[in-house]
Parts: structure tokens; sequence; C-alpha cells
């Protein structure tokens, strides 16, 4: 228990702020009693684009500075080249973390998860995973069917949406199910 008197008013005793962290969930505010959040799906979303484009800066830093993997016209320029990959891994962050919170929201209501969330980490993981094989699909899409690239890629979007769409929303179920079994 706090040895503090925790008030609802503006003066409170902020020399304590762990007692007042366990205190401020048993304070009401006009009738509402305040609790914590839970960790939700937007956690694991941001977590998820925190994955994809930390890892998707670090890969293309890798494949212009040391690989010098480029298009024949930015031979030299690996800065504008840099420049490059940076704004494709803004889009590539935007449309498969868009398409995965859609996805996994979507399945959320579909199956009745509302009230349990995937774990964050999970969401990271599979981030960084997904960035991570972009690469070799890319580089070997290239190599294998040089016509076909653009339509390799795309491919690659897609799966990877629902790939990682499928992944969490079962996490979320398998969340809700360790929330539901009975304490032995």
């Amino acid at each position: 228990m706090c040895r503090g008197k925790v008030e609802n008013t503006t003066t409170r005793n902020w020399s304590r702020s762990n007692c007042l962290l366990r205190c401020c969930a048993r304070i009401k505010f006009r009738g509402v009693r305040y609790t914590h959040l839970p960790h939700g799906m937007r956690r694991s979303i941001l977590f998820l684009v925190l994955g994809i484009f930390c890892t998707f800066l670090l890969v293309a830093t890798i494949s212009v500075y040391v690989f010098h993997d480029v298009d024949q016209d930015e031979t030299g320029d690996w800065n504008g080249a840099f420049a490059g990959l940076a704004v494709e891994g803004v889009l590539f962050t935007a449309i498969v973390g868009g398409g995965v919170a859609l996805l996994a929201l979507l399945g959320r209501s579909l199956f009745h998860l509302k009230g349990h969330s995937p774990r964050p980490k999970l969401g990271l993981i599979l981030g960084i995973a997904i960035t991570a094989l972009q690469y070799p699909w890319d580089w070997l899409g290239r190599a294998a069917i040089p016509k076909l690239a653009d339509f390799s890629l795309g491919l690659y979007l897609v799966l990877a949406i629902v790939f990682c769409s499928v992944i969490i929303v079962r996490d979320n179920y398998r969340q809700m199910k360790l929330s539901r079994a009975p304490e032995a």
C-alpha cells in the first residue's frame, strides 16, 4: 500500500512516483474509474512497423554501401541510391503495416477476439523477418525471371501481408485461450 495520501487535486506528492502510479488506478475522475489500457493491437502493429522500417534501413545500407547493389544509372551516386531505397522502405512499411493492421483488425472482429491482444514482441520479430527475407526474394526474382521481377515483388507484398495477419490473429487467439484457461 501507499504511504502518501493521493487526492483528486492537482497538488500531489510527486516524489513518490511509484506510489502515485499504483494509486492512480484507484482514483475516480467524474464517476469514471481510471484503469490502464490493455496493450491492444496498436502496440503490436506499431512494433511490426518499427521492425519493418529499422530492418529495411539496415538492409538498404548494407546493399548500397557494401554490396553496391544499385541500378546501372545510380552507380557512383551511393547517397542518391540510398535515398531512393529509404523512400522505398517508407512505402513498403506503410503498405505492409497498413495491410496487416486492416486484416488483423478484421480477423479480430470476425473471430470475436476483442478483449485479448497479441504479443508486441511477435510483431517486432515478424517485421524483422519479412524485411530480412524481402532482399533475397527480390534478388532471386531478378536473377531467375528478370521480366517478372515487378510481379515477384508484388507477390511478396501480398504474401507478407497475409502471412503476418494470420500469425498475429493466431497469436491473438492463443492469448485468448491462455487467459480463459483454468488456473491449476
